[in-house]
């Protein structure tokens, strides 16, 4: 495996899985003692993000359009979701979201194909392409927010900027390591500690545990992947779990509004 593959990955797995192996904690604050609720949470939980990689074999462009499309949401939401009360917040959102999957798409479409084309078994450049003409909507976009948006976002426009020019410039994987593991799961790590308060002993068994499960599930489904070579595998296994895993992690933070069920001051 070469480090331009293997490091992004391990970094993914390391740094950007754990982000969503939170959402054990955030169920064992909202049910508590409820251990019937809890393992029914967590089954439901399983089974979801089960059926979504079972669908993906069934129809895996249309799971990985459904894929960017739902990061997209989720990315934006949670990007501003400390300026929520500002104005423009779903336009801010979708530019937000829209930027990790955009840039790389229209400065690097050949590679962001090839990438495509190993998540869904077959040789496809429809869908980069499409996501690259999307381009001049973004632009329209970020114009529209610089020019309309209180003195308050600027930076967040400074830190869009920043941001495409960083996708732009990286090879895709590194530039969704950049932001998927630097800023977005950074950014929802501090959400979930700051909503979870102190972590106990308990608390760090079970994350401990769920991380370990999720990146052995990961590695186990590479060497199934690996038709060719293991990079082939892992870069799949990582990709189609983070889809599977990211539909019951929406529900839960997106739309459940799960670490507010604990934290009325949010």
């Amino acid at each position: 495996m070469t480090a331009e593959i293997s490091i992004p990955l391990l970094l993914i797995l390391l740094i950007g899985i754990p982000h969503g192996a939170g959402d054990i904690l955030v169920a064992r604050r909202i049910f508590q003692t409820n251990y019937f609720k809890l393992t029914l949470f967590l089954t439901s939980y399983l089974i979801i993000a089960a059926l979504s990689a079972t669908i993906w074999f069934f129809m895996p462009l249309y799971s990985l359009a459904l894929f960017l499309l739902i990061s997209i949401s989720h990315f934006g939401l949670m990007d501003t979701e400390k300026t929520k009360t500002l104005p423009f917040r779903y336009l801010r959102a979708m530019i937000y979201g829209s930027t990790p999957i955009i840039i790389p798409a229209t400065f690097h479409t050949a590679d962001v194909a090839a990438l495509f084309s190993l998540l869904i078994f077959e040789e496809h450049t429809f869908l980069a392409n499409y996501i690259a003409n999307i381009f001049p909507i973004w632009l329209l976009s970020c114009v529209i927010f610089f020019l309309s948006g209180e003195k308050t976002l600027k930076h967040q426009f400074v830190e869009i900027l920043l941001l495409a020019i960083i996708l732009a410039y990286l090879p895709p994987l590194w530039g969704f390591v950049i932001y998927f593991c630097l800023i977005h799961s950074s950014r929802h790590t501090r959400e979930l500690l700051n909503s979870l308060g102190s972590l106990n002993y308990n608390d760090c068994v079970f994350l401990i545990l769920t991380i370990l499960l999720s990146i052995s599930s990961i590695l186990i489904m590479a060497f199934h992947f690996a038709t060719d070579t293991f990079d082939i595998g892992i870069i799949r296994a990582t990709f189609i779990s983070l889809a599977a895993l990211t539909v019951p992690h929406m529900l839960l933070i997106d739309s459940y509004k799960g670490l507010e069920k604990f934290n009325p001051a949010k």
